[in-house]
Order: structure tokens, then sequence, then C-alpha cells
């Protein structure tokens, strides 16, 4: 699957462990991916520590609540193994992505619901590079007052780079112009996360 987002909890034995089968695309074809863990509860009590094998990446999260983990597909891997050690009971949400340009075309046969995971999973990864939580789903005033170190964030990293596997760059460079102009001011209408990741879709061709 080239996008999910799963609920996992920790088991009596202070783990859980998940395994992401990896698309074969055949070789020679370069592959980046996104793996966002966020834990679902009080950030005084978030307290786990997480490894992800199969990914070139170290966590570039700056938040307690979130870990991030941007960067090529390790060559040899044919799936991608996350264990999370914490509080039995402490329940996450792991989102995993894989993006290169065999698995472009892949893009276009996404659901909405598909392009508005992606791209609410990378606005979160990107904000918590920078130590600022996702907002909740009702209203998006944190993301107009912080479009600017977003945009910096996303093009300045991994999380860029994944952007621009999955939608290529023609699509790429539409998505960030368009967060740009969103930075101008969100309209009335569009107060609410999901309506923002939708009307970008729209715009983008991914949703219609």
């Amino acid at each position: 699957m080239l996008l999910s987002t799963v609920n996992v909890a920790i088991g009596a034995d202070g783990a859980a462990e998940l395994t992401f089968v990896v698309p074969d695309t055949g070789t020679g074809d370069h592959k980046q991916a996104l793996v966002l863990i966020e834990y679902l509860g009080d950030e005084g009590d978030a307290a786990f520590e997480v490894s992800v094998a199969g990914v070139e990446s170290n966590n570039i999260s700056n938040l307690k609540t979130a870990r991030v983990f941007a960067g090529s597909v390790s060559a040899e891997a044919s799936e991608v193994a996350i264990t999370i050690w914490g509080r039995a009971g402490s329940k996450f949400r792991v989102f995993t992505g894989w993006a290169s340009h065999r698995l472009r075309d892949a893009v276009y046969s996404l659901p909405c619901s598909g392009c508005r995971m992606a791209l609410k999973a990378a606005l979160s990864a990107a904000l918590a590079t920078v130590g600022i939580p996702m907002p909740g789903d009702v209203v998006a005033d944190i993301l107009e007052a912080h479009l600017p170190v977003i945009l910096v964030a996303i093009g300045g990293s991994e999380i860029g780079e994944f952007l621009r596997e999955l939608m290529g760059e023609e699509l790429y460079g539409r998505l960030l112009q368009l967060l740009g102009g969103f930075a101008a001011g969100f309209s009335e209408a569009m107060r609410h996360l999901d309506d923002i990741f939708r009307a970008l879709c729209r715009e983008l061709g991914l949703c219609n």
C-alpha cells in the first residue's frame, strides 16, 4: 500500500511491533519514505522510544509526542519494521508512506482521502520538526500563523523530498505555491483542517 495510517497500543510486554511491506518496483528505483508516529495521549505522559528499521533516517521531530523518520528506503529493504516501547496501554497513530518515480502514477488513483492523509501527515511532520504540535481538526489558525516556518521545514528536509517523489516536480511546486497563497490568509469558509486539505487536493487535481 502506498500510504497507510494505523492505530496501535503498547502491549503488556511494553512494546508494539509493526511491519510494513515496501512496494516492489524493481531495481534502480530510488524510494523515499515518511514515517510519522504520534502519541495519542497527554503530553505529560508521553514517554516512549521508537526504532525504525529499513529507512535511512534518525528521528527529526522536536516534539515530545511525535517521532518523524523521513529518508531513503534502504536499498536491500523489502519491509520496514517499527517498534515502539512505552507504558502498556499507551496508544499511537502511525503513518507510513512510500514514494518513488515508478510509484508516481499511483498517486492519481488514490482516493481523495489518500491525498488528504498524505498532506496532513507531511504538515504534521513538518510542524513536529520545529516543535509545534498539529492543532485539532477544528481550527486552522496555527497553520496560518506558522506557514512560513512550515514551508521552510518542508522545503529544507526529507519531508519535501518525500512529497516531491510522491507527486512529481510539477505538482510539488504547485503545492508549495498553494500553501504560500494560504499564508496570505485563510478564508472564513476554510477554518477546518480537513476543508483545507480537501481544497489543496482539489487544486492539485487529486480530489473531484
